[in-house]
């Protein structure tokens, strides 16, 4: 915190964290070897991997969506996030549809669903009395994605 002028600056320092490690994720997840399924199983083993060292980068996210007024910076990284994360994962849920791996649902849709899923798992793993339950196995996440 004393490397900051105030609070704001801290918070928008998280939310660029946030965002670049989820781009680098997502971008990493679209270079490995494999099918695109391989691709989105790896990335899902990640985050929820992911979210059970560290929940709170998908909540900072959430809470700075949340904000009813966002100064610049935060606007812009969020505004990265949509272009290029969100459009990755849409781009690999499509490319594995299009190899008949995933059901054919919008693939905005079940990105939505998935990361609706994994933000509500980080809270979940927050709350005291949930934090000793298990996590999902990606297989699991990804069977709403099943043909």
């Amino acid at each position: 915190y004393h490397y900051f002028p105030d609070k704001e600056s801290v918070f928008a320092a998280l939310v660029e964290e946030s965002v670049q490690q989820g781009i680098q994720l997502v971008a990493e997840a679209r270079q490995r070897s494999g099918s695109a399924w391989d691709q989105l199983q790896w990335l899902c083993a990640q985050v929820l991997d992911g979210v059970q060292r560290e929940p709170s980068f998908p909540l900072i996210l959430v809470q700075a969506h949340a904000s009813e007024s966002v100064p610049g910076p935060i606007a812009q990284a969020l505004s990265r996030y949509t272009s290029q994360f969100f459009q990755q994962l849409v781009a690999l849920i499509e490319a594995a549809q299009e190899a008949g791996q995933v059901v054919c649902t919008p693939a905005a849709e079940l990105a939505w669903i998935w990361l609706a899923t994994i933000q509500g798992l980080a809270l979940m793993r927050i709350l005291p009395h949930m934090n000793h339950v298990p996590p999902p196995e990606p297989r699991t996440l990804l069977r709403l994605f099943a043909p």
